[in-house]
């Protein structure tokens, strides 16, 4: 990781908002980190450089991160991603003038290991107002854990990161924070994530997944005041990323829970009326998408039975 914690490293120093504490975790490292960090908080005391004498994971990591902050809020990035110089200003600027935000997010530029954007490189491709950002976080993480500030304190009454939603930590903490808080994500461009083999989405990707229908079906349950089976967080974890639903009962199914999603989530919050048509043309296109893929692959199915 040393070869990335000095571009890391430069974009915060480099913020426009200079009034900051850097708190840079070392979990444990064995190449150079240790050092690089030992220059970097020699030449600016706003480095706080914390050292685990062993690994003890990112989960304790960032709950470690979270005890020993000082500030209001608290801002995320690991070590291999960069932030644009007006990040942290335009974020605290958006917490400060909306008190009734817990978190707030900006969007990024994805970027694989050659240095090249790739496919639909700004994530998310949309931005939501607060009121419908519980809806999409029903199916995947919306935000990108490198951008997000959010109000420590909030971190703290939900119980920061839990160590049982390993590689999906960030995507539980969301959900739970926007059960007592509204949550925001601003338009411009944040930061750029960095794509790499290395990556933990790319080295965990099955136990990541796995975790995130574990997430799916909390989230769900919660909404619908009912507990939803594994295989229908499966389900929609799948229409959330465009998978082939299997047969026709996961399609028949996956109809019935989208429906009884909406009518409860129309219960739940207070929408405008913009809001509610949107919401319906996000249900619409999630559905359509699915029974589209579900006909072709059958089509295709059929085809090859000759």
């Amino acid at each position: 990781m040393g070869m990335y914690i000095s571009r890391a490293i430069d974009s915060i120093l480099s913020q426009t908002l200079e009034d900051f504490e850097l708190i840079v975790l070392n979990d444990g490292s064995t190449d150079r980190t240790a050092d690089i960090l030992a220059a970097y908080a020699q030449q600016d005391q706003r480095i706080v450089v914390v050292d685990n004498p062993k690994n003890i994971g990112l989960i304790r990591t960032l709950n470690k991160g979270l005890e020993i902050a000082q500030g209001t809020f608290v801002a995320r990035q690991d070590a291999d991603n960069h932030s644009t110089p007006t990040r942290l200003a335009e974020q605290v600027s958006y917490l400060e003038q909306h008190p009734h935000i817990g978190l707030v997010g900006t969007r990024v530029f994805v970027i694989d290991n050659h240095k090249q954007t790739i496919s639909n490189n700004i994530y998310p491709c949309f931005v939501l107002p607060s009121t419908l950002i519980p809806w999409e976080l029903l199916f995947y993480p919306y935000f990108s854990h490198d951008t997000i500030i959010a109000r420590r304190d909030l971190f703290l009454q939900v119980g920061g990161y839990r160590l049982d939603r390993i590689h999906a930590e960030d995507y539980d903490l969301w959900c739970r924070l926007s059960r007592v808080t509204q949550l925001a994500m601003l338009p411009n461009i944040g930061g750029y994530l960095y794509r790499n083999p290395e990556g933990i989405s790319q080295k965990f990707a099955d136990a990541q997944n796995q975790t995130s229908k574990q997430i799916i079906r909390d989230a769900m349950s919660e909404l619908l005041s009912e507990s939803i089976s594994f295989i229908d967080a499966h389900i929609m974890f799948k229409i959330a990323r465009t998978a082939v639903l299997s047969t026709a009962d996961e399609m028949h199914r996956c109809e019935i829970l989208l429906s009884q999603l909406h009518t409860a989530y129309l219960k739940k919050f207070v929408l405008t009326e913009q809001e509610k048509v949107f919401l319906e043309a996000n249900l619409i296109n999630k559905l359509s998408m699915a029974k589209m893929l579900f006909h072709a692959t059958q089509l295709s199915f059929q085809a090859q039975l000759g």
